[in-house]
């Protein structure tokens, strides 16, 4: 009897937590290393506990809306190549596809292309590498982090 790949399971597993994950992420992201002094360690610690689990809600929520379409993006290129999770070398596949999977999709849905391509200037370049490279961290964790879940193990 040979064991089947689970291409049901893994589309649907990172369809439905792919992007909630990945909101969670990022809200550690930005309680750890704020973006600006509105948004700092001593605000997240005087808070409260309600305006802590809020704000998980949200990042789970703004997480699945946005992380969506990357998320099944990716599980579609791991469940064509069929992705096994038998060396610490198959970890790394999944980091890498899932960061320039969302890095592509959100250059794509962010950013004016006529611009990118007209513009030769580093700066703009800079810009949408800061931007993205976050998401693209992100995404690429979040891959890790369900294909540790759901993804045959040898």
């Amino acid at each position: 009897m040979t064991a089947t790949y689970p291409t049901g399971k893994v589309l649907t597993c990172y369809a439905l937590f792919g992007g909630g994950i990945g909101g969670l992420i990022h809200l550690m992201g930005v309680m750890l290393f704020p973006i600006n002094e509105t948004i700092s360690r001593h605000s997240w610690q005087h808070g409260g506990l309600n305006n802590f689990f809020l704000a998980m809600l949200a990042a789970i929520a703004f997480g699945t809306l946005f992380g969506f379409i990357p998320s099944i993006l990716t599980s579609i290129i791991i469940v064509l190549r069929k992705i096994v999770l038998s060396s610490v070398w198959q970890y790394f596949r999944l980091f890498v596809i899932g960061c320039f999977v969302t890095f592509f999709i959100f250059v794509i849905a962010f950013h004016d292309i006529n611009r990118l391509f007209t513009s030769n200037t580093l700066v703009t370049w800079l810009g949408i590498l800061m931007f993205n490279g976050r998401l693209a961290i992100v995404g690429g964790l979040t891959s890790v982090i369900v294909g540790k879940l759901v993804l045959p193990k040898s």
